[in-house]
């Protein structure tokens, strides 16, 4: 009996061993699996032929990337009730289609309008900004820009100055006697 006992437990520390040992591979294929991928690619071509297919194959692992000339604008003093606009321009320098989702600006008196079709690489596009300076004093106005190749905020700035209302003339009423 003792030596069926010394066998069972021989068996039952193997079979520990075993499933440790197991466990560990999985971990570490799991592990393995999870590194994050480099964006970094070396690739050496030796003939035209494999230029041609590095260049259909790989390039379209950028995609979009949109480059705008300038993210700020300040409109300066502004006449109250003279709505004012601005164009951002940009420039597609991925190497894959750029489309504008939307473009949202956090009130009503700010309205952004994005182009709806797809912009090439290497094109260009505007994003025209308008602002309704109904209130008066300064303003900062954020426009937040969503593509396919990230989301950018855009702001506008500037100071509403109150329009100056005419005097008014003073009236001079003369009595009339009839006769």
């Amino acid at each position: 009996m003792k030596f069926e006992a010394k066998k069972i437990k021989n068996m039952y520390i193997m079979n520990k061993n075993i499933m440790l040992s197991f466990v560990a591979v999985l971990a570490f294929g799991m592990v393995s699996a999870f590194e994050p991928e480099t964006d970094v690619y070396r690739i050496e071509v030796s003939s035209n032929d494999a230029s041609e297919w590095v260049t259909d194959h790989v390039s379209d692992t950028y995609g979009p990337s949109i480059t705008f000339e300038k993210v700020k604008h300040n409109f300066g003093n502004i006449k109250q009730g003279v709505p004012v606009s601005y164009e951002f321009k940009f420039t597609n320098n991925g190497n894959a289609n750029l489309i504008v989702k939307e473009a949202t600006a956090g009130c009503g008196c700010t309205t952004p309008v994005w182009p709806k079709e797809p912009i090439a690489p290497g094109k260009t596009g505007v994003i025209k900004v308008g602002y309704d300076a109904k209130r008066d004093g300064s303003f900062v106005k954020d426009i937040k820009v969503s593509t396919n190749g990230g989301d950018i905020k855009l702001t506008i700035t500037g100071t509403v100055e109150l329009q100056a209302s005419e005097p008014e003339q003073p009236s001079l009423e003369i009595p009339m006697k009839r006769n």
